[in-house]
């Protein structure tokens, strides 16, 4: 009975825990509500073809890959592709309802991570059974910092970032019920935790760490023997065999590697630079749980620079994972606690370490979502041995909590400002990750964007030419950037100062990717915009070296060689090639009929219209051309059944 009323002294009314989260929840992200959609939202949302279809997409969301509906088709960006329903379906629920209202999203989001903190305390209280002050509150303490950690504006701010919320917050809640089922032995509360679990793995596949986390805190709880371990472990594993299998139907099991630098940082690294790198962005992630500035959502090449071990961080991520592993064992047998918070940091952490396959970037802020969790855990409890050995130092630790949440307050505030839109992110995150050839190209390109609002010209030329210079910057970064290509031909073409800067940009990726459709649409908008002809001719003679069996072009330039250079060679040439391309065009048919014409060929010239006219037999224009073509070769009642032909089609069509 003793220990009973020791336990509810220490005891923190749960409810009043609740409050404390859900506030300060709000109050640190309740100005995103005003915040549009951002970022990675248009793969999951506003361009989602399932997400707009609402109730009504959601077969299709879990029948594909995550981005199917964003591409049209399943494509191996990254290693692996992604399944990921759980998250795009609540988004689609969402859009069915609320019709795309990002301030709902964002309240979900904001109530989300609150009840993560939550199902946080809980599960901390019931692992601590804390029967004395210090105990009681390591898991409130290690729960505000987890809620008031700016590393996770990424995560809150940015709608997507939901299938990170769901995936901890329903892994967290399986746990949970899972070690209420070693108290109880309902076979509901067992079930119940499995399915969550299956859900969490829906939300992200990130969730799966959780599999071997479990059984640490069924031992935490005091399982020490198979039988207490067996239910709820072989209760996870139907759970996560189940979601591979569906996994596997949905997506297949090949795992692809990109040659594209932005889906493969590692690209053009050196085994040694690949494993160098790899534990220098372990170590900043280390630096930005303790000091997390400056932050940005791009860490894209070459943010994070290709190191080799002469890098003083490189080494210090090897030394200091490899302590942290050393502790993780040690700690095994004389205090689960730590054990458990480092596997919480270490797990979930390694899966995205891009060790053991690539994850498309080098680092991420949102990837440290998960593992913030065993390093808040890590740093309540080591703030309370210091009280626990020093009580001199009670108050100061405690000044130095409130002035960690204080200072990290004004930081998650402020910067959720910048995800107000692509605009204000892009824009604000550039200043940040300024070698980033991906940053530099999102910000060169919604600049250039915001140009057509402009109607000052001085102003719009202000815009565009400052657009060019991050574009220029993200090509100089990746020569082979076609995105950052298409946009910086794009800008010089809205500057209009000649064909040559134009030329080389979309040039420059017809050379990677000579079926490159955008490029080759505006090289062709290029040359529709110019007057003078020869350079006309150029730039068309230009776009056949990468699409020599391209109709419009083909037959463009037979138009041009006929009608304004008056060379009906030339001209019949490039028509005879377009019409072998496309024998469906009917134009292309007329307008050989009147270079033969020209000729004085008239038996082509008939031939070629004949051709037309089974393609429209009651165009007016070919029924005159092959008429007068008739009258000049003789054929005068072939002639004159022509032009009737052309004025009954030419009544009928004035009729209303």
């Amino acid at each position: 009975m003793k220990k009973k009323r020791q336990t509810e002294n220490y005891s923190i009314n749960q409810w009043i825990v609740l409050l404390i989260i859900i506030l300060s929840s709000f109050v640190l992200y309740g100005n995103t509500l005003k915040n549009k959609y951002c970022l990675d939202d248009s793969v999951v949302i506003t361009r989602n073809e399932f997400t707009k279809l609402g109730l009504s997409g959601l077969s299709d969301i879990f029948s594909t890959e995550s981005f199917t509906g964003f591409f049209g088709k399943q494509k191996e960006l990254v290693s692996g592709s992604r399944y990921r329903p759980l998250s795009i379906a609540t988004f689609a629920i969402e859009q069915e309802f609320f019709h795309g209202n990002p301030g709902i999203s964002h309240f979900i989001n904001i109530l989300l991570f609150a009840l993560t903190g939550f199902l946080m305390y809980l599960l901390l209280k019931k692992l601590l059974l804390p029967n004395n002050l210090m105990q009681a509150l390591v898991p409130i303490i290690a729960v505000l910092l987890f809620i008031f950690h700016p590393i996770h504006t990424e995560v809150i701010a940015n709608i997507k970032g939901r299938d990170e919320i769901l995936a901890l917050l329903l892994s967290l809640a399986a746990c949970y019920l899972m070690l209420r089922y070693q108290e109880t032995q309902k076979l509901w509360i067992l079930v119940s935790g499995a399915l969550l679990w299956f859900l969490a793995l829906l939300s992200k596949e990130n969730a799966i760490v959780f599999w071997v986390i479990l059984p640490l805190m069924l031992f935490l709880k005091g399982a020490r023997n198979m039988k207490q371990f067996s239910k709820p472990f072989v209760a996870f594993s139907i759970a996560a065999v189940a979601f591979l299998i569906i996994r596997y139907s949905v997506i297949g099991g090949a795992i692809g590697v990109s040659d594209e630098l932005m889906n493969n940082s590692f690209l053009q690294a050196t085994g040694e630079q690949k494993f160098a790198t790899i534990f220098y962005t372990l170590w900043r992630y280390v630096e930005l749980l303790f000091f997390p500035s400056p932050l940005t959502y791009d860490y894209y090449p070459y943010q994070v620079s290709l190191v080799d071990w002469s890098n003083i961080k490189a080494l210090l991520g090897v030394f200091s994972y490899s302590a942290l592993i050393i502790c993780l064992v040690l700690s095994i047998r004389k205090n689960i606690l730590i054990t458990l918070a480092l596997a919480l940091y270490l797990l979930p952490l390694l899966l995205v370490s891009n060790l053991f396959f690539p994850i498309g970037t080098f680092m991420s802020e949102r990837f440290v979502y998960f593992s913030s969790v065993g390093f808040c855990i890590l740093l309540a409890w080591g703030f309370m041995i210091v009280i626990k050995h020093r009580q001199s130092l009670k108050y100061p630790v405690f000044v130095l909590i409130g002035a960690i949440l204080v200072l990290s307050s004004f930081k998650i505030i402020t910067r959720n400002s910048a995800w107000y839109n692509d605009y204000t992110l892009f824009t604000t995150d550039v200043k940040t990750s300024s070698n980033s050839a991906k940053s530099n190209c999102s910000a060169g390109g919604v600049l250039l964007e915001s140009s057509d609002t402009i109607a000052n010209e001085q102003r719009k030329l202000a815009i565009i030419n400052k657009s060019i210079s991050y574009l220029k910057r993200s090509v100089a970064i990746h020569p082979k950037y076609m995105d950052a290509w298409l946009l910086l031909g794009n800008a010089y073409f809205k500057k209009k100062i000649g064909i040559d800067s134009v030329l080389l940009c979309y040039s420059n990726i017809l050379n990677l990717n000579p079926a490159h459709e955008l490029a080759f649409q505006n090289l062709q908008a290029l040359a529709n915009r110019e007057n003078d002809v020869d350079t006309k001719i150029y730039l068309l003679n230009k776009m056949l070296i990468y699409q020599p069996n391209n109709y419009q072009v083909n037959y463009q330039l037979g138009r041009i060689y006929g009608k304004d250079k008056g060379d009906i060679d030339k001209s019949i040439v490039y028509l005879q090639k377009a019409a072998s391309i496309n024998s469906k065009e009917k134009d292309v048919y007329l307008d050989l009929g009147v270079a033969y014409g020209f000729k004085g060929d008239y038996a082509k010239s008939a031939e070629m219209l004949q051709k037309a006219l089974e393609v429209e037999p009651n165009n007016t224009n070919i029924l005159i051309n092959l008429g007068v073509t008739y009258k000049n070769m003789g054929l005068l009642a072939k002639a004159e059944e022509c032009f009737k032909k052309a004025e009954t089609f030419k009544v009928q069509s004035s009729k209303p």
